[in-house]
């Protein structure tokens, strides 16, 4: 009995790897002339501060990303105002004065590499801030008996 109990769990075990094997099928991903892919990631806040964007650039797998240097990063308004970035680390461009987004205007991002490559974003725009009525605190026991306390707002 022991010896079949045996037996059929290495049958499962062989059958399983096999399984396994058999479900994975190879993907190849079509690249025509893919070098690389420009990676702008820009969140601008309301909040009045020196607003940052980060430039870089990926890679097929397996490369290493490179931040994108010497870009010409500006934000542009609806209402006529125009904020530039100059490079303060590789592929860090920070606002040259501070501003935040004001609700109802819309912004648009211009960008040129170094290479000459120019972008444009559409524009967008924010709501209006929402406003923080009220918080509480309130003191609770988890399910555990731990005591700890939960925001409420």
């Amino acid at each position: 009995m022991r010896k079949n109990l045996s037996l059929i769990k290495s049958i499962f075990a062989i059958a399983s790897i096999f399984l396994a094997l058999a479900c994975t099928e190879p993907f190849n991903v079509p690249l025509k002339d893919f070098e690389d892919i420009l990676v702008i990631d820009a969140f601008i806040t309301s909040e009045v501060k020196q607003q940052e964007i980060f430039v870089s650039r990926t890679f097929i797998t397996g490369n290493a990303v490179q931040q994108e240097n010497n870009a010409i990063v500006t934000v542009v308004d609806d209402i006529g105002n125009s904020y530039a970035f100059s490079e303060t680390e590789p592929g860090i461009y920070v606002s040259d004065q501070m501003f935040g987004a004001q609700p109802n205007v819309s912004y648009s991002l211009k960008l040129t590499t170094s290479g000459g490559s120019a972008f444009r974003s559409g524009p967008i725009s924010i709501s209006a801030d929402a406003e923080l009525e009220s918080i509480t605190a309130e003191r609770t026991v988890l399910e555990n008996g731990q005591e700890g306390s939960a925001s409420m707002t």
